[in-house]
This record gives structure tokens, sequence and C-alpha cells, in this order.
């Protein structure tokens, strides 16, 4: 138990991995959800179109 090499070191990195892979997902969508809101309603309002269309 313990050792190098043995099947609890390998859960261990496991389930840092996943909970890394977690973060950087949270990350992610936490960053990219209030971006995405922010573009629709810039897309949705009108003078937002007004000023592409022109």
């Amino acid at each position: 138990m313990g050792e190098p090499g043995s099947d609890e070191d390998d859960d261990w990195d496991n389930w840092r991995l996943r909970l890394t892979d977690y973060g950087i997902g949270m990350l992610i969508a936490l960053i990219l959800t209030p971006v995405l809101g922010f573009v629709v309603l810039l897309a949705a309002s009108d003078t937002f179109r007004d000023y592409i269309l022109k």
C-alpha cells in the first residue's frame, strides 16, 4: 500500500486528473456563458443590427 506504481496511486492520479478536467470545463463554461449571452443580447438589439447592416 502506498508504494509507487500501486493501484492506490493510479486511483489518486485518475481522481486528480478527472477533477482537473472538470475544473477546466467549469471555468470554460463560466467564462463562455456570459460572453455568449452578451453576444446574443447584442445581436438581438436593434442598434447593433443597424450598425452591422450599414
